[in-house]
């Protein structure tokens, strides 16, 4: 096999992009690299998997998503959080769950039940405490600043960068997402030559799936945008537009930016195409409205994209979720709870119609968020933390576990900072993402390559750090 040489000189901002890597991976590119992986993928057509990714925007409280439920536990909670505690008891009472192999007990929002349902049923577990971290890190070594600390701690904009990019000592620099990374190095292994991209966004352009070779290809709830005024629905004046720039595209040009510009927008018309076909034979059993917003919509998009894999080429899928408004300093009793609601909801919804297309064993949702909220109330909400809890579905995952350290919720000792309640995150999101990049096909020895910063926190050689997935 020949390799193209992409570079001789590589520039500090690869090399920061990349990682710690070997000269000869960097040069090759993750494209390279993917190709060469090829050859030692298994499995057939139906070796395929999505990773759904929905990020929660704004800084989801999630310490009143997940709560300490033992006696002692739950009082400390409730002295930490003030008027924003939930009641154990009564109306609005907090829902109980168990988790398998743990003595502590714990409860979910009252708006959570279908989170709670899938919780009992096993087919979901929570990550404790997981934040953006450089390294290791403890409050004492905060306190003493002798840890290298993540950029631009609790700003919004800065903190969804390094959830999506897991590169935090870059800040606001990162250029590729961790799934845009897996996608350059497995693309070729599992998807089509013309297939379109592997990272799907319902959500509009993201970090999270840029990589140096491609970007998220976006639809929107009812599927792929492709030429306004294509299809005979179309007024007629429309459907004369479109066939006037069909003809401008269907013509040759000298000015090298001019054809690559016609060739672009020629591959992106019969992308849509393509992707329109397989999505419009698809119809599900399970109704997704209405959840009280426009959530609901967006993972039926992508349950009927999970279902029209096969005629789209694809044996690995990512997909992007952006649910908004989740910054709640003010009225957060009223607003949470009903956010939790419609999220609740629309996950139950979704996972609801992946059993139905029988598809469980392949699919694994995860979420993420901004950061934790300070545990401290402000009179009214809470203000922007840093630690926080995220869940994850799916037959693949350990079900009815918590992952992770659960802090202890007393403020001014074990993880708080000391500054609103504010909680050191006891377990990276690099420990996090390397347990899905593993399941989703990254080779233990490329797992660097998705995520620079992993070696830091264990060794990708050895077992995965949580144990979040089965087998």
């Amino acid at each position: 096999m020949e390799f193209t040489k992409t570079t001789q000189n590589l520039s500090r901002r690869v090399l920061l992009q990349t990682g710690t890597v070997s000269a000869v991976s960097t040069m090759l590119g993750l494209r390279a690299l993917g190709q060469v992986a090829g050859a030692a993928t298994s499995g057939g057509e139906d070796d395929y998997k999505a990773l759904v990714f929905v990020f929660l925007a704004g800084g989801n409280d999630s310490f009143n998503l997940l709560v300490p439920g033992g006696a002692e536990t739950y009082e400390e909670y409730r002295t930490s959080r003030g008027s924003l505690a939930l009641p154990m008891e009564g109306e609005g009472a907090l829902l109980p769950i168990q988790p398998d192999g743990d003595n502590e007990t714990y409860a979910l929002h009252p708006s959570a039940r279908e989170l709670a349902d899938l919780f009992r049923d096993g087919e979901l577990s929570f990550v404790a405490n997981v934040g953006t971290l450089i390294e290791p890190s403890n409050s004492e070594q905060y306190r003493a600043g002798t840890v290298e600390l993540p950029s631009s701690l609790y700003s919004h904009n800065d903190q969804a960068i390094q959830w999506q990019t897991s590169q935090p000592g870059l800040g606001g620099s990162a250029r590729t997402g961790w799934a845009g990374r897996m996608a350059d190095l497995l693309h070729s292994s599992y998807n089509g030559e013309d297939a379109v991209s592997m990272g799907i966004s319902v959500s509009g352009t993201n970090l999270l799936q840029s990589g140096s070779n491609g970007v998220a290809y976006s639809i929107g709830p009812h599927g792929s945008v492709g030429l306004d005024g294509d299809g005979s629905a179309a007024p007629s004046w429309k459907q004369v537009r479109a066939k006037a720039l069909r003809s401008v595209l269907e013509q040759d040009y000298d000015n090298l930016f001019e054809q690559a510009f016609v060739d672009r927008t020629r591959f992106s018309l019969d992308q849509h195409e393509k992707f329109s076909q397989g999505f419009s034979k698809v119809e599900l059993g399970t109704s997704f409205g209405p959840v009280g917003h426009r959530w609901g919509g967006s993972l039926e998009a992508v349950a009927k994209t999970i279902a029209a894999h096969r005629d789209l080429g694809m044996r690995r899928q990512t997909f992007f979720v952006q649910l908004g408004d989740w910054d709640h300093h003010n009225n957060l009793l009223r607003d949470h709870g009903a956010h939790i609601g419609n999220l609740s909801r629309g996950i139950g919804q979704f996972w609801k119609a992946i059993k139905e297309i029988g598809m469980a064993e392949q699919v694994v949702l995860s979420t993420g968020s901004d950061f934790g909220r300070g545990l401290s109330s402000n009179g009214r909400g809470s203000d922007h933390g840093w630690g926080g809890n995220q869940f994850v579905v799916g037959g693949p995952v350990r079900g009815r576990r918590i992952f992770g350290t659960y802090p202890r919720l007393r403020l001014g000792e074990g993880q708080d900072i000391g500054d609103r309640g504010r909680l050191l995150p006891s377990t990276s999101t690099d420990e996090y993402f390397a347990e899905l990049a593993l399941w989703f096909g990254v080779p233990p020895g490329d797992l660097p390559l998705v995520l620079p910063n992993v070696r830091n926190f264990f060794d990708p050689a050895g077992s995965p750090p949580l144990g979040i997935m089965k087998g």
